[in-house]
């Protein structure tokens, strides 16, 4: 009879966002220092143990903000046999709104097409079904690896932000080196998850009964991104990586802004993805680790970031050089970690990027052109400017005095601006 192989490990997922964090992973007989980012938001710690030897690391967590000084104002920007998966209890829908079925979620899809892909997707569905009952331990139901099991956890965290209560470490038994059962840590339990889901719940219906205004994706999506933007504020607290600390403490970093906005779209019909890499810090010109969206409007994918579009400025709350761009466009200031995602669309259209959309992506200035916009504004236009927002704000500068005579305002007038990356709020009005 041959002896068999058991043994116990314990993986901990810590979403920190410090570019180039460093972790220990620590066993019996050696230790190794690696850096790694993570699925799940920012940075990923990973610390395998024995039973003998345990080392599990915690990376703090941190997110520091970004702070862009434009023309008299100042703009912050802050810087995881096949089943069905089921949920317990139906989702917050509202009127003509058809939530996205839980079978189309983006990473469920890519399991699908790896060669353990069936028995991963089985996998997957007890995850979520331990989730949602909160189970400590499952024992697993078909033949898969340490590594697989891993993976399927990845991409379920990244498939599930309304899981807000799954902790970030999973814990699994192997035997005859494949996984008998594995066991999940929670962040609340009994009446305090019963109290937090009503909460959760509540704040999801009334964000969807705002967006179901919108005639299309495009227009319920924007409302979202806009909601969020105007209503988050960036702040670290204990619930801050996730959807619950964005919607219902209205308090979140990075990870917490796109946890909440893949929901949110999810129950408005809008598939919606979650993406980890590092940004740059335009105070510091160094990486960070940052997390964003990728949403699919009307058949195509498109990069969002909601984190870097909020400005928590009072005059301009909101702005939109991050919204539904290019993967090119993204790439300028934004890295995307490949090997630390499940495999990404390559995003390409620019039909529902704001800018394409309202006409103000400009590579090249006209008097009339800008002050068509500025008349349409009720305060301030969203200008885009492809050569560069000081490049735009200079023209602007030495046209003042035609771009107000070409708006009907015969009178003096004063100018503001606000800017963020290429993007520049420009205001117009008599003096």
């Amino acid at each position: 009879m041959n002896k068999r192989l058991i043994s116990i490990f314990s993986v901990v997922l810590s979403f920190a966002l410090i570019a180039g964090c460093t972790v220990s992973v620590a066993n019996d007989t050696n230790s190794t220092t690696v850096q790694q980012n993570s699925m799940q938001s920012d940075n990923m710690s990973v610390a395998t143990s024995t039973t003998d030897s345990s080392a599990s690391t915690t990376v703090p967590i941190s997110c520091p903000n970004n702070t862009t000084t434009t023309a008299g104002s100042t703009v912050t920007n802050k810087p995881a046999t096949t089943k069905t998966v089921t949920t317990t209890k139906p989702a917050p829908s509202v009127s003509h709104l058809t939530p996205l079925s839980t079978a189309s979620y983006y990473g469920l899809s890519q399991l699908g097409k790896l060669p353990n892909g069936n028995n991963m997707k089985t996998v997957y569905a007890q995850l979520v079904t331990a989730v949602e009952q909160s189970q400590p331990t499952t024992q697993v139901e078909v033949p898969v690896t340490k590594d697989e099991l891993l993976k399927v956890f990845y991409y379920y965290r990244a498939d599930y932000p309304q899981h807000f209560w799954c902790g970030n470490s999973i814990r699994y038994t192997t035997i005859d080196n494949k996984v008998a059962d594995f066991t999940l840590t929670y962040t609340m339990s009994g009446d305090a998850l019963r109290t937090a889901k009503t909460k959760f719940d509540k704040a999801v219906t009334a964000l969807l009964q705002k967006a179901s205004s919108g005639r299309n994706e495009y227009e319920r999506e924007l409302i979202i991104h806009d909601e969020l933007a105007k209503n988050t504020t960036y702040q670290m607290t204990n619930h801050a990586y996730t959807a619950y600390g964005a919607l219902v403490e209205k308090k979140a970093v990075c990870e917490g802004y796109s946890r909440a906005f893949q929901y949110v779209l999810y129950q408005a019909g809008i598939p919606c993805l979650f993406v980890v890499g590092t940004s740059v810090n335009p105070s510091t010109g160094k990486p960070e680790s940052h997390g964003w969206n990728i949403a699919k409007i009307d058949g195509h994918y498109y990069h969002v970031d909601t984190t870097w579009d909020d400005t928590d400025n009072a005059e301009v709350p909101v702005m939109y050089p991050y919204f539904n761009v290019t993967t090119a466009q993204i790439s300028e200031d934004h890295t995307i970690n490949q090997k630390d995602n499940y495999p990404l669309p390559n995003c390409t259209a620019t039909a529902a990027n704001y800018h394409v959309k309202n006409g103000t992506r400009l590579s090249a200035y006209s008097v009339q052109t800008v002050a068509d916009v500025l008349k349409r504004s009720q305060n301030g236009a969203h200008f885009y400017a492809v050569n560069g927002s000081s490049h735009f704000t200079a023209w602007v500068a030495e046209n003042h005095r035609a771009i107000a005579t070409a708006m009907g305002i015969v009178s003096g007038s004063r100018r503001s601006t606000f800017t963020l990356g290429k993007e520049v709020v420009l205001r117009i009005v008599p003096q």
